[in-house]
């Protein structure tokens, strides 16, 4: 099955924010500066107060509001047409410029985030499907069953989609 689709500038940016939003190394870097705040309180050291949450609220804005604006703009590969050909043989994935095999095994982990089936591959590999890009409501189980049959199912663990 094949699938043709243009991510929307929406769809790219809510899908990344959503995935660093699961990540628990930015949450690590936000709570650093909530700390270094709390030891300004603690302290009654003002600088420190305000260095520990302009650090936190401009780590947060940089992974989830300027970061994924600048991929978008970087990257005219996510803004082009996509092609994705899923097969029992792995995920072919083109757009205008490179095209890219890979097997089942590469990916680790699955996820239903908003409207979009995101496959998270070893080590930064990422294909992000729209639900819309599926002609039918056929075409999109037969999507979800070569996902159970082909992924680790620890892989499909708590993602929504088995």
């Amino acid at each position: 099955m094949t699938l043709r689709f243009t991510l929307t500038r929406s769809e790219m940016c809510s899908c990344h924010r959503r995935l660093q939003a699961r990540g628990w190394r930015n949450w690590t870097f936000v709570a650093v500066g909530i700390v270094f705040a709390v030891l300004g309180v603690v302290d009654s050291a003002a600088w420190l107060i305000i260095f520990g949450v302009a650090y936190a609220l401009l780590y947060a804005a940089g992974i989830w509001l300027i970061a994924p604006r600048i991929i978008w703009r970087r990257t005219p590969q996510i803004r082009a047409e996509q092609a994705v050909t899923v097969s029992d043989a792995g995920i072919l994935m083109t757009w205008t410029n490179a095209s890219t095999r890979t097997d089942w095994s590469f990916w680790r982990k699955l996820r239903m985030i908003g409207d979009a089936y995101v496959l998270q591959g070893r080590p930064r590999g990422l294909c992000v499907i729209p639900r819309r890009a599926f002609a039918s409501p056929a075409d999109e189980r037969r999507f979800r069953d070569l996902l159970a049959e082909h992924v680790d199912p620890s892989a499909l663990k708590g993602s929504g989609i088995a």
